[in-house]
């Protein structure tokens, strides 16, 4: 055991001398070296962080609601309310950071006609709610609808449109029947003007805009008289015909989606479509997302083809080189291993001197290819890719 001792300690020493004498062979071979396992590492990092930057480019071209995650059904009752709610809320395959928690709307399934009371047939609406409503209704006049009381006339914000058509401020009241001519409950009393906000991603898939009129003087197809929800889903215990569709959108959160995690979201969606349609046949479910994360692994499979070729280009031109200078370090060594020979030193010792300069210089080189080869891919980054792509 001593005699391997001596003899490892003996070929650490002549090949720390040999590669100390020949000091400019030496560098050239940990610098060609750190260049070839640098641009090979390289390549790999752009590619990891080009397919980030691509996901994230298709991601931010679709609205987070569109990319996310929309249920949406037809419902007779308030406990089918309830049930689509126990449904999304317990289901294991949505339980993800990158969807936000779901916000509930009811809408009417057709329009609902409007009028002053006592007034022929007026301008025709959706009747709607969303939670949280209040946090995100701009108004012009008036204050954001609420509950109230059962009994009670059910509190309404109108649209500019309506309020102009119809003459109506705060605390006008307001008659809406349904196509078949029902009325909704005992009418409804105007609360407040609301301001349209397309621009609120909080509207999601909803957003209500009336569109200006067009010659004929037909209505808009997107207006919505807008009510409290919980009122809402009071109503629909009592009248409406049953005939209000409940949505539950989850947006996406794209600063939450990678690489690493798109193919389990994708699995999520598909698992939560399932759900959906087995619990009620009647169940529309949509998410851009499937297709999203389809067409940025071909954008990613596009770009691999190219950067493996310029990758293998520049190692082979680096290889060769490194193949020529290495050719000249082995003669440099014969003639060391020769004189050490000569001097005392073992066959073990003149075995150990190449295997030690080896490792030296891959000791050497490997950290600080990894080093270089990440400073590039930075760099190219910042200038090629997305802003804030990991590397």
């Amino acid at each position: 055991m001593r005699r391997i001792g001596r003899d490892a300690l003996g070929g650490l020493w002549l090949a720390m001398r040999a590669l100390a004498a020949r000091a400019g062979l030496t560098l050239a071979l940990i610098a060609l070296t750190t260049f070839a396992v640098g641009v090979a590492a390289a390549g790999a990092m752009y590619l990891r962080a080009a397919g980030e930057s691509l996901l994230q480019d298709r991601l931010a071209a679709t609205s987070p609601s569109s990319a996310g995650l929309l249920v949406e059904r037809k419902v007779a009752s308030s406990a089918e309310v309830a049930r689509l709610r126990q449904l999304l809320g317990n289901s294991p395959s949505l339980a993800t950071t990158a969807l936000t928690p779901p916000v509930f709307g009811l809408e009417s399934e057709g329009f609902l006609t409007y009028s002053r009371p006592g007034d022929s047939e007026g301008p025709r609406a959706r009747i709607a709610a969303r939670e949280g409503l209040c946090g995100h209704l701009r108004l012009r006049a008036g204050r954001c609808p609420v509950a109230g009381t059962e009994g009670q006339r059910m509190q309404a914000a109108v649209s500019p449109r309506m309020a102009r058509r119809l003459g109506l401020r705060p605390g006008s009241r307001l008659a809406a029947t349904t196509l078949r001519g029902e009325p909704v409950a005992s009418g409804l009393v105007v609360t407040g003007i609301y301001e349209p906000t397309p621009a609120d991603p909080w509207w999601g898939l909803r957003a209500y805009v009336p569109s200006p009129e067009n010659e004929a003087g037909r209505d808009p197809p997107i207006d919505a008289v807008l009510v409290d929800h919980t009122a809402l889903l009071r109503e629909l215990d009592r009248s409406l015909a049953r005939s209000l569709s409940v949505s539950a959108e989850r947006a996406l959160d794209p600063g939450r989606v990678s690489l690493s995690n798109a193919t389990a979201l994708v699995g999520a969606v598909t698992q939560a479509r399932r759900e959906a349609w087995a619990s009620a046949g009647g169940t529309r479910v949509e998410s851009r997302l499937p297709f999203l994360v389809d067409q940025a692994g071909l954008d990613r499979r596009a770009l691999t083809t190219p950067v493996l070729l310029a990758t293998v280009q520049l190692d082979a031109v680096a290889l060769l080189m490194l193949l020529v200078v290495a050719r000249m370090a082995a003669d440099a060594r014969a003639g060391e291993i020769a004189l050490a020979k000569l001097r005392g030193a073992s066959s073990r010792q003149a075995f150990l001197l190449a295997t030690y300069e080896l490792t030296v210089v891959g000791l050497v080189a490997f950290p600080l290819a990894l080093a270089v080869g990440w400073v590039g891919t930075s760099a190219l980054a910042r200038g090629q890719l997305r802003p804030g792509v990991p590397v």
